[in-house]
């Protein structure tokens, strides 16, 4: 069965013409209008290699997303982050200088 995109000629064109900012800048638009925290790097210049380009949060979920045009490739370091992060359980911490025994302890274990 094709896709809804098939279907529309205009639509097509118009998402392979996208730039992958202009794809952020939407993606970014809906989740806060969704209710969405939403985190992403302006450059990335500090940013580890392959780290995916949002983190979304809303309630209980977390959703790491890469983004890319319709003929973009996620390269390697970005494969491994996906798939790093795929099955994860996560915390959530607020941490101090004075924390930082404990951070040994939460950071040592397996």
């Amino acid at each position: 069965m094709p896709s809804k995109r098939s279907l529309n000629p205009a639509r097509q064109v118009m998402d392979e013409a996208e730039s992958e900012r202009e794809f952020q800048g939407n993606v970014l638009a809906l989740a806060r209008m969704n209710g969405w925290k939403v985190r992403f790097d302006w450059t990335r210049l500090h940013s580890p290699a392959g780290y995916p380009d949002l983190t979304l949060v809303r309630g209980e979920t977390i959703i790491y997303a890469e983004l890319k045009t319709e003929k973009g490739k996620a390269t390697e370091f970005q494969k491994e982050w996906l798939k790093a992060l795929a099955g994860c359980t996560t915390e959530s911490h607020l941490w101090r200088p004075r924390d930082f025994d404990a951070i040994v302890i939460r950071l040592s274990k397996e």
